[in-house]
């Protein structure tokens, strides 16, 4: 049985899959997103209409 964190992790690297998220896996919810990258690419996926400038997924 998973933890809900685990479950959790599987959930955001699906989406993130879904994505062209090309980053690494996220194994945990400190170091592997502290840059926000992942959450760009995991908004853009769960929430199309709400992913709009200044939010964007093109590097700066």
């Amino acid at each position: 049985k998973l933890s809900p964190e685990e479950l959790l992790l599987r959930w955001v690297n699906y989406q993130l899959k879904r994505s062209q998220y090309s980053g690494k896996s996220v194994t945990n919810f400190s170091g592997d997103i502290k840059d926000s990258e992942a959450y760009t690419y995991l908004l853009s996926v769960i929430a199309p209409a709400n992913t709009k400038p200044p939010v964007g997924l093109t590097p700066l």
